[in-house]
């Protein structure tokens, strides 16, 4: 019987919850009806990046955001906002705390297509955008201020390898870079460069394993896949030549609540020792601490689970003081509805050393509601008491090297 629930649960979680949910009584809806960036208020603001003194020092924001997981009820809102932006309105907050000098990068754990899997289907289901919204999707990321995503995730061959060649041309397409896939196993781990002010910053990902064979690949699209991290090193060291700021993602081989292990923590020193300046742990579904550490070029950051950006996890908690229900966690645990936007400020000093300037987290909500998943700032949490109790949970989750802004 305890299998039967959790099985449900988990149908329920990928299949969008077909069920009714009462909108969160404790959130205010800040919907714009221009789409694009909406008002910005005090304490919410970006990160300051001074204008460049002289050619010996420059900066650069790195920003940070978690997973994409588009489950059918999370489509199904940008569907019913479609004149309001689509994913723009449900993340349009992004756009309002992202500034044109910041690099930011995520996870697209949703192949951009349906044409080659039925989508919820299957034991895992698999994951898929209708073709109708996919060039909306790729074109809205773009839109609240995404430079980049990573493709290496679990669920890159739902669609085949023919759906991740699709999602990555749909993606280069509408601007966004995309790294951890290509045609050749060296081109899946080739970083997506980008500049900014002068300052290169790399991002290549991998994943420690995909839930699905490629099956149909008619143009042959790869994964950069690592179980063992020897590849990963490898791609860091060589994406060190190439930039000033390395970002190495991966997303782990762990259950959804599983704490990061030992051997993450490992791989997770080696990649900064090998280059990394920015080492970003994705696949445990809430988040974990985020740490400043040595490397051999100054400063260097970890941060061992972003948790999500979007998705339908949480779409079945109530308030504070109502019980759990008996359905899998994924549904009802409020820390898979907490998000942070962390950003790491970056000053290349004299020989190509790296200080951390800051490091700073935005504190954001995903209210699920009739209308579909809306990412909202705490602050605008109407009900004191939940917006305090989840600033302490994320404020805690994120540890002491992270300033929280609420």
């Amino acid at each position: 019987m305890v299998m039967k629930v959790r099985a449900w649960g988990l149908a329920l979680v990928f299949a969008g919850c077909h069920g009714r949910a009462d909108s969160d009584a404790a959130v205010m809806y800040d919907a714009a009806t221009d789409v694009g960036i909406p008002a910005d208020e005090g304490g919410w603001v970006a990160a300051d990046v001074p204008v460049d003194a002289g050619s010996a020092a420059r900066r650069v924001v790195v920003t940070l955001a978690g997973d994409i997981m588009l489950h059918r009820a999370v489509l199904a809102g940008f569907a019913n906002h479609a004149e309001q932006g689509g994913m723009a309105w449900s993340l349009h907050w992004l756009a309002a705390l992202i500034a044109p000098r910041e690099v930011a990068f995520a996870w697209l754990d949703s192949p951009l297509t349906d044409g080659f899997r039925v989508p919820f289907v299957g034991g895992p289901p698999a994951l898929g955008v209708p073709r109708a919204l996919s060039r909306g999707v790729a074109r809205d990321l773009g839109r609240v201020g995404l430079d980049g995503v990573c493709l290496a995730t679990h669920h890159a061959y739902d669609q085949m390898g023919d759906g991740l060649t699709e999602t990555a041309e749909t993606l280069r397409s509408a601007g966004i870079g995309v790294a951890g896939e290509g045609d050749s196993e060296e081109a899946a781990w080739t970083p997506f460069i980008t500049e900014r002010d002068g300052m290169r910053v790399a991002f290549l990902c991998f994943a420690q394993r995909v839930l699905m064979a490629p099956g149909r690949n008619g143009r042959h699209a790869m994964v950069a896949q690592s179980s063992d991290g020897v590849r990963a090193i490898a791609a860091v060291t060589a994406a060190r030549a190439q930039a000033d700021v390395v970002v190495a993602g991966v997303q782990w081989n762990r259950a959804p609540f599983r704490p990061v292990g030992d051997d993450q923590r490992l791989l997770a020193r080696q990649l900064v020792e090998a280059g990394a300046d920015v080492v970003v742990g994705i696949g445990v579904v809430t988040q974990a601490r985020i740490e400043r550490v040595q490397s051999p070029r100054g400063d260097a950051v970890i941060a061992w689970s972003m948790g999500s950006l979007i998705s339908n996890y949480g779409a079945q908690w109530r308030g504070v003081h109502n019980p759990p229900p008996a359905i899998e966690r994924l549904l009802w645990d409020p820390a898979t509805r907490d998000v942070a936007l962390v950003r790491a400020q970056f000053e290349r000093l004299e020989g190509g050393r790296l200080s951390l300037v800051t490091l700073t987290a935005n504190a954001l909500w995903m209210q699920h509601g009739e209308d579909g998943v809306l990412v909202v700032p705490l602050r605008s949490l109407t009900d004191p008491e939940v917006r305090a109790s989840r600033a302490r949970a994320v404020t805690n989750a994120l540890g002491a090297a992270v300033r929280v802004r609420e």
